[in-house]
């Protein structure tokens, strides 16, 4: 009721179940869901007590992208029915007491609509281009017009056949409309129409924040390996642009032209409450899904930070907060519960997130559904959710996913949420139809059957039947009442009340926790059937998520941080594994390291360790975190060997070995999953881990997003450009000493935040005992520096302080370090044995000022980066040898680069082809400029050189040597975490 006495609006505290057509129930035996099937169904929907269902796209389409990809919106697919089905199914669920919301795509249509089809026979500059984005490339109409990226992998931009290019967010097959265009305004609020008119009593919008792009199409300038740019940033030229809500006005106006009025929810990946507002202000849309509270981890702190603040943002401009635990674009809720990490992360997906509970899922599912239900506002729920189901493991070769395939398999995409429904516990497609269905379902998916469920009391159906069924009688649940927290037995348990009288209790953790109230009433989310008792002296309610330590829940600590992991009590060590010697990755390895300066002292066995930047055991010296890098299952990483010797190892910040940070091997991971970590940020996490450091032995990693692009100048004042020493090995001009100001701006920043870290070592008394490392991935990102073999591309900073009660004095040994040389020399200083198929050499002893083997020569290789580039080379101390393998070629320069501003400034000398071989002698050139592969004074260092690299590269096992290197098609991360 509202305040007044009068009714309130259905959609404030409705519950709206999610129905994904083609997945829900197949009518006619085609192995597809449909309108008949879902009109079979009506009597299930209606029994479980749901208020409305949302309907997701059933319009004529090319289905390529599971009907968001839409030709005609007046239409439904045949495949599906037809719209006289349609109108039927809207008046049997009106009839049952259920409420139709459908799914409109308004940001693109399908490349199969008539306006592209028209678009693309008229030419440029007409009226039929002007409702799409198609605009003229950039270096002569042979690039893309702008930067951007699609959201399934890939560019956003592709060309047509007079050379024009049309964008799509999305796939190719789904064109941007262009919102500018009053025509397509004038189309979409007719298409609106057209369904209310036929009883459809709301829309979900998809995409709800991109429909409006900025004039002329400003670059975005991705972060260095980013998959997608910030979309927090302010002023984003295609996210949740300020012009979008007028749309969204005249919508609300048409919406409530109607009796009754019809509704609007609106689909907004916002992870600014207060942003996702604005949205639903009194005169714009109803609703938004929140899907804050989705991307939420299930922890006691980070569930009530997203509930307070969803409430806040939505109660502050007179809007009902929704509430949704998954849907068809994200992992089901019983498979991300059941993980270490419980958020939604995104462009991560499937194995690359590690293995799953389902056991644990489940139990935390059940809590999650409780808690959800308890909260005001309207809930969403997925369909199968109700059931217990988790992601199905779909075989590659039936994935249908548009992300699994234009990320050619790199991105796990969303097929295991969408596999059809079981309705009984056998059969050809277990009830879902009679023959089949277009999705394989997994042995077993009968056991969570509709059929299978229905009656028994602990069950997932009756839990939620049963909570649906309290929710619609007490008078504190649903409607838009406050949540009151009151005092919690423990830190890992929730505890509010709603007037009048009801309770909810949440327990995150392993342990049982008592119920605060005398006598109160309990539904267990366990084991235990799912019960209601309402003592009349007691607020009703019930508890969730209650769990004893035997459920192995590894919820974090009293007063730890939510987002670390712990795999095993302080100082404990684990029994050894034996590694196989590792397949050689596709990527650039060998990098030789200079020694900086040795900071006052050196390493005795067994010190603590912290270090700048991840080192993985094996022998990459760069990459991202991207497609085709990784952890394979046998590999063993520095952290994974430390922990094994009674360290503690921990990870904060940036990571470049693998998609998945908890691959690699830490107790430990504390990532920037929101965004690039930044250092400033990521130094004071690492103040805050150091002063509260443990008193075993630790290995500590600290990663900063710094030195990437771009460069902005708010947080990294540039220096002077005039006072800029541009290296001779880039062209001197305005461009380059612009990109360099920005650079060496955001250098001063990085290590300002470097001395945080190295003065909180020495205020926690740890100086004494601690070995300092720091060093970089790769040398700066320029041309002819990153991602080639030349010195400055390879030759990275590499400064160690070692414990100071190890006296030894500062100074820059002579001879050669690489990456590949830190794993056996932290193990060695830890006391244990170096793993044989390691191929570093331990500089410990230099670390202690003591003599010993010097490296000599370091080998490098590349194969990858943003394209094949297969190149080898070998560094001693007064040559550099390197060999094109596809000489002739220009050189290819990263992503970055080719965006920055340096790139404009480049000349014909800096992109020439490269030859087949190259040589230099340091000691005259050390800037890499005088080419002496030709002169036959040089021939014998020459030859002497690439014998010793086709030795090397024989011994290795080198796959160039069996031909061209295959493209990395996902990440290596594979089999479980390293241990």
């Amino acid at each position: 009721m509202g305040e007044n006495g009068t009714t309130a609006p259905w959609w404030r505290d409705a519950v709206i179940y999610q129905v994904y057509l083609q997945s829900f129930a197949d009518g006619n035996a085609d192995g597809v869901g449909d309108v008949a099937g879902l009109r079979s169904r009506i009597g299930y929907l209606s029994g479980l007590g749901i208020d409305a269902v949302w309907i997701t796209p059933w319009f004529r389409s090319p289905l390529r992208d599971a009907g968001y990809d839409v030709a005609d919106y007046r239409a439904i697919h045949p495949r599906y029915g037809s719209v006289d089905e349609g109108r039927e199914l809207i008046d049997e669920c009106h009839a049952a007491g259920i409420r139709v919301i459908l799914d409109i795509v308004p940001n693109h249509t399908s490349s199969d609509h008539p306006w592209f089809a028209a678009a693309l026979n008229s030419p440029p500059g007409s009226a039929e281009r002007a409702r799409y984005h198609v605009r003229a490339g950039r270096d002569d109409g042979t690039s893309p017009p702008n930067d951007w990226l699609s959201v399934f992998g890939g560019p956003a931009w592709t060309r047509v056949d007079d050379g024009e290019w049309y964008l799509h967010l999305f796939d190719s097959s789904q064109p941007d409309l262009n919102w500018d265009s009053a025509e397509v305004r004038s189309e979409f609020e007719d298409i609106l129409r057209f369904w209310f008119d036929l009883g459809v009593d709301g829309f979900r919008i998809d995409v709800a924040t991109a429909l409006v792009k900025a004039p002329g199409l400003p670059d975005l300038g991705y972060p260095d390996g980013a998959f997608l740019a910030d979309l927090t940033r302010a002023d984003h030229p295609h996210r949740d642009r300020d012009e979008v809500h007028e749309i969204y006005r005249d919508w609300r106006k048409l919406a409530d032209s109607y009796d009754p009025p019809r509704m609007f929810a609106a689909e907004a990946w916002l992870d600014d409450p207060d942003r996702l507002s604005r949205y639903v202000r009194p005169d714009e849309l109803h609703t938004t899904l929140n899907l804050y509270y989705l991307k939420s981890a299930w922890t006691a702190d980070g569930m009530r930070r997203a509930i307070d603040a969803s409430i806040a943002a939505t109660s502050g401009v007179g809007a009902p907060t929704t509430w949704a635990l998954s849907n068809h674009d994200v992992e089901r809720v019983v498979t991300r519960y059941g993980r270490d990490d419980t958020r939604r992360r995104p462009g991560v997906s499937g194995p690359e997130l590690g293995p799953v509970d389902e056991r644990l899922g489940r139990r935390r599912a059940r809590a999650a559904a409780l808690l959800t239900l308890a909260l005001p506002g309207s809930v969403y729920v997925y369909q199968g959710d109700e059931l217990g189901l988790a992601d199905a493991h779909v075989p590659e070769q039936a994935r249908q996913d548009p992300i699994w395939i234009r990320s050619r398999g790199r991105r796990w995409g969303r097929d295991g949420a969408r596999v059809p429904l079981p309705w009984t516990p056998d059969g050809g497609s277990f009830g879902f139809g009679d023959d089949g269905a277009w999705l394989p379902q997994p042995p077993g998916w009968g056991a969570h059957a509709v059929s299978s469920q229905a009656g028994d009391d602990s069950s997932f159906l009756e839990l939620y039947r049963s909570a649906l069924s309290l929710r619609r009688a007490h008078p504190a649940l649903g409607g838009t009442g406050e949540v009151r927290w009151c005092e919690a037995p423990r830190d890992d348990v929730l505890v509010f009340t709603r007037d009048p009288g009801f309770g909810c209790v949440v327990n995150f953790g392993p342990a049982p926790a008592p119920i605060p109230w005398t006598g109160a009433s309990s539904w267990s989310v366990t084991t235990e059937p799912a019960r209601a008792r309402s003592p009349p002296t007691a607020p009703s309610g019930w508890t969730s998520g209650r769990r004893t330590a035997h459920d192995h829940d590894r919820a974090p600590q009293r007063g730890a941080d939510p987002l670390a992991r712990r795999r095993h009590p302080p100082g404990r060590v684990r029994p050894r594994r034996r590694g196989e010697p590792r397949r050689r990755p596709a990527g650039v390895r060998g990098a030789p390291v200079r020694p900086g300066v040795l900071h006052d002292p050196a390493v005795q066995p067994g010190p603590r360790v912290a270090v700048h930047r991840p080192l993985p055991a094996h022998e990459r010296a760069d990459g991202s975190g991207q497609p085709g890098l990784g952890v394979r299952a046998r590999e063993r990483t520095v952290p994974s060997l430390l922990s094994e010797l009674g360290y503690r190892t921990a990870l904060i910040g940036q990571q470049h070995e693998s998609r998945d940070p908890y691959r690699l091997g830490f107790d430990e991971v504390h990532p920037w999953l929101a965004g690039p970590a930044r250092c400033g940020p990521v130094s004071q996490r690492a103040v805050e881990w150091l002063e509260a450091a443990p008193g075993e032995p630790f290995f500590l990693t600290v990663g900063f997003f710094e030195t990437h692009r771009p460069y902005p100048a708010d947080g990294y004042p540039p220096v002077d450009p005039a006072s800029v020493e541009v290296p001779p090995y880039l062209p001197d001009n305005e461009h380059t000493r612009a990109d360099l100001a920005g650079f060496l701006g955001s250098i001063r920043v990085a290590d300002a935040a470097t001395g945080r870290v190295v003065d909180a070592v020495e205020r926690a008394g740890l100086a004494d005992s601690t070995l300092l490392l720091f060093t970089t991935d790769h040398g700066i990102a320029y041309p002819r520096a990153k991602g080639t073999l030349y010195d400055p591309g390879i030759r990275v900073a590499f400064v160690a302080r070692p414990p100071r009660s190890w006296g030894v004095a500062p100074g820059a040994p002579d001879g050669l370090l690489s990456h590949v040389d830190v794993l056996p020399t932290l193990v060695e200083l830890a006391g244990g044995p170096v793993p044989p198929s390691v191929q570093g050499q331990s500089f410990a002893s230099v670390l202690r000022g003591e003599p010993g083997r010097r490296r000599t020569e370091v080998f490098a290789e590349k194969n990858y980066h943003d394209e094949y580039d297969p190149i080898r080379g070998i560094r001693t101390d007064r040559y550099a040898y390197i060999r094109t393998l596809e000489p002739g070629t220009p050189p290819r320069l990263s992503g970055d680069i080719e965006r920055g501003p340096v790139r404009l400034g480049l000349g014909e000398e800096q992109l020439r082809p490269r030859p087949a071989e190259e040589l230099y002698d340091l000691d005259d050139d050390p800037w890499q400029l005088c080419d002496l592969a030709g002169d036959p004074s040089y021939a014998e260092v020459k030859a002497g050189l690439a014998a010793r690299l086709d030795a090397w590269m024989s011994e290795t096992n080198d796959p160039v040597l069996a031909g061209r290197v295959a493209a990395p098609s996902g990440s290596l991360d594979e089999g479980p975490v390293p241990r």
